[in-house]
C-alpha cells in the first residue's frame, strides 16, 4: 500500500496495494518484472501504443520516490508481500528473469524465431492447416518455405541444452 494524496482537497490516506486485492479474491501469488524489484526500466510496449497511457506513465515518473531496502534482492529468489499485517495474509511473487524471458518469448532474438520451427502465423485456406516453418522471423508470409518435421529435434536438443547452460 501507499499514501495518497487527493490532487483536490489534499486529504492524504493508506491506500491499499494491489498485493490486498490479490489475497482478497484469494490469488497466492504473481509474477512480475525484473525492472519493478532491481529498479530500471520496464519493457512494457503499450505506452508507445497509447498515447494517454504515455502521459499517465510521465505523471507517474515525476512523481517517482525510490524505497530504499535494507536487503540485498535478487529476481532468483519468491517474496512474500503485504500491505500491513491487519491486511491478511501476504501474497507471493516471482520475478521474472529478462535472460531467459527473451529467449523462450521472443521471436526475433529466443527460440521461437528459430528457422526449423513450425510457422505460427501462416495457414493455408481454406482449412488453417499450417505447412511452413518460421524460415526467418522477418521474412514475409509469401517467401516461408516448407516446414520439415525431421528437422525439428535436433533444433529442440540444441534449444534444451542452451538453455539449460543459460540458468546454470
Amino acid at each position: 500500500g501507499y499514501k495518497w494524496k487527493n490532487p483536490v482537497s489534499g486529504e492524504e490516506y493508506d491506500r491499499p496495494g494491489v498485493e490486498y486485492f490479490l489475497a482478497k479474491n484469494g490469488l497466492k501469488y504473481f509474477f512480475i518484472d525484473t525492472a519493478l524489484l532491481l529498479g530500471g526500466k520496464s519493457q512494457g510496449v503499450y505506452a508507445a501504443r497509447f498515447p494517454l497511457l504515455a502521459e499517465l506513465w510521465k505523471q507517474f515518473e515525476s512523481q517517482y520516490e525510490e524505497i530504499s531496502t535494507s536487503f540485498e534482492k535478487s529476481q532468483y529468489e519468491p517474496y512474500l508481500i503485504a500491505t500491513a499485517p491487519s491486511t491478511g495474509a501476504p501474497v507471493g511473487f516471482f520475478t521474472r528473469d529478462d535472460k531467459t524471458g527473451i529467449v523462450v518469448w521472443s521471436g526475433e532474438h529466443g527460440y521461437p524465431g528459430c528457422a526449423e520451427y513450425l510457422d505460427f502465423h501462416k495457414k493455408h485456406y481454406p482449412g488453417g492447416m499450417k505447412y511452413w516453418k518460421v524460415t526467418s522471423p522477418k521474412l514475409d508470409l509469401g517467401k516461408k518455405m516448407l516446414y520439415w518435421p525431421e528437422d525439428v529435434p535436433r533444433k529442440l536438443d540444441e534449444n534444451a541444452n542452451h538453455y539449460v547452460n543459460l540458468v546454470k
